[in-house]
């Protein structure tokens, strides 16, 4: 293999490690309010021995609260593939440079897609290196961490994860004679964090069809609160209630997320659905808000539970339009939220009977409706969604979407809808 093909791996492997450190730190709640951190790559570092710079792979600074020089530096060497593992050498040239970095404050850890041969696992354990080895072929669900979970593998079998040429765990990470499953504990045992406050992004759920999201809203019976046609939301509330113990809120300001209003939240200790009361005034959007926080709790509430107290939705999550996820959101949780609420407010069936009693009213033979400038695509177009809003009870763009996604709805522009609603 060429020197530029082996260093094109190598980048593209460190390039994945980065972005892996990155997503735990990318909305600044991965430390305690008294600690800021930055990471860099390829940042250099001054060695009083060597008279100049030691370039590094990946590095976080750690700060203090009003410092303007990091108190504490985490260094992360990236090994690609090694078929014979990672060796000694390795380890101990490591050691090396984090001694002439900064003996006292600074922190090293390894990461490999490959192995580590057994006296490599031995100096790191007596120099206090952090040992981590990924699989290459997995994306950030790399990372997973569960809170008060405990970990007490054998040091033989620890030993056997890190050396063995066969991987077929996601993750095994080791330091000080402890071992870990996952990145923020490594961390935290360092000593480079203090606590990892986990976003969704690194819960790894299952797919679900939107096919199978329907059949488990009929498998918790939600289906039956239809008394007039249109979810009566009152009516679901009190049958979770008694027969979940779920609690609902919707008389509170939850604050903000990330900089946008938390529109709902879905809590584990005690179990309860707060809906902001800012959605008081927008009963469309208050009755979607809900029943994503019901899909949560329907969909969600076993994988979600056992990594956090709380989870919380904004504006970036509760969309119509799963475009708008931004990379920090895990788009399968948002994803299968807001289908499920689509479906338990507008049953396929229900939806189905009366857009075709509205083809067959019109005479659209076509079996879909074209919506251009032509005034009566328009007049066709939103008396049906006119129709819809009031036997749903659900906004006119979630519907434009299910339409379209239906194949039931060609849309030749992509913000002529959204100008005529606000007319």
């Amino acid at each position: 293999m060429s020197t530029e093909n082996t260093t094109k791996k190598g980048d593209a492997f460190e390039n994945k490690v980065f972005d892996i450190i990155h997503g735990l730190l990318i909305t600044d709640e991965f430390y305690v309010s008294d600690k800021r951190s930055q990471i860099f790559r390829k940042k250099g570092y001054y060695s009083e021995s060597r008279k100049d710079n030691i370039t590094v792979d990946i590095s976080i600074e750690t700060y203090l609260k009003h410092s303007d020089k990091y108190s504490f530096l985490s260094i992360i060497e990236c090994k690609n593939y090694c078929t014979k593992g990672i060796p000694v050498d390795d380890v101990e040239e490591f050691d090396s440079k984090l001694n002439q970095i900064g003996e006292h404050n600074t922190k090293g850890i390894i990461v490999t897609n490959s192995h580590f041969q057994k006296s490599a696992i031995n100096l790191a354990m007596s120099k206090k290196i952090g040992l981590i080895r990924i699989n290459e072929n997995n994306e950030v669900d790399w990372v997973n961490y569960r809170k008060d979970r405990r970990y007490d593998f054998s040091l033989n079998s620890t030993e056997s994860k890190l050396s063995s040429e066969i991987f077929n765990s996601n993750f095994i990470g080791f330091y000080n004679q402890k071992s870990f499953l996952d990145i923020p504990n490594v961390l935290i045992e360092i000593g480079a964090i203090d606590k990892y406050f986990n976003k969704p992004l690194y819960i790894n759920l299952p797919y679900r069809t939107e096919t199978e999201i329907e059949n488990t809203i009929r498998d918790f019976e939600l289906y039956k609160f239809y008394p007039e046609g249109k979810l009566d939301s009152d009516l679901v509330c009190k049958y979770l209630k008694d027969k979940y113990k779920l609690s609902f809120n919707f008389n509170e300001d939850l604050g903000s997320l990330n900089s946008s209003k938390i529109l709902g939240k879905l809590s584990f200790k005690p179990l309860k659905i707060s809906i902001s009361n800012d959605l008081l005034s927008d009963k469309n959007r208050w009755r979607f808000t809900l029943a994503h926080e019901i899909g949560h709790f329907v969909l969600h509430y076993e994988d979600l539970r056992g990594y956090f107290d709380e989870n919380f939705d904004n504006e970036m999550t509760i969309d119509y339009n799963i475009g708008n996820l931004l990379p920090f959101n895990n788009k399968r949780l948002e994803i299968q939220a807001n289908i499920f609420a689509s479906r338990l407010l507008i049953p396929q069936n229900k939806f189905i009977y009366h857009v075709k009693d509205y083809f067959v009213r019109e005479r659209i033979n076509k079996g879909h409706l074209y919506f251009d400038w032509q005034k009566c695509n328009i007049d066709l177009t939103m008396r049906l969604l006119f129709e819809l809003e009031n036997i749903f009870g659900v906004s006119k763009e979630a519907l434009k979407i299910r339409l379209i996604s239906q194949g039931l709805l060609i849309d030749a522009t992509d913000t002529s809808l959204q100008r005529i609603y606000q007319r």
